[in-house]
């Protein structure tokens, strides 16, 4: 793989460990398990992520 390619995939994985991280020590501390069920499945009070409809 290019050069390029690599510099992108380093980016993604380092933006998603930075949103990740934000999200977890935000004003609620929440652990990686409460955050993931709470935005896949909406059934944790203390993630609630507002969907439009």
């Amino acid at each position: 793989m290019s050069k390029k390619v690599w510099s992108l995939i380093v980016v993604i994985v380092l933006l998603v460990g930075v949103m990740l991280y934000s999200a977890m020590t935000g004003s609620l501390k929440v652990d990686l398990s409460q955050l993931m069920t709470g935005l896949w499945t909406g059934t944790d009070d203390q993630v609630n992520v507002w969907m439009p409809k």
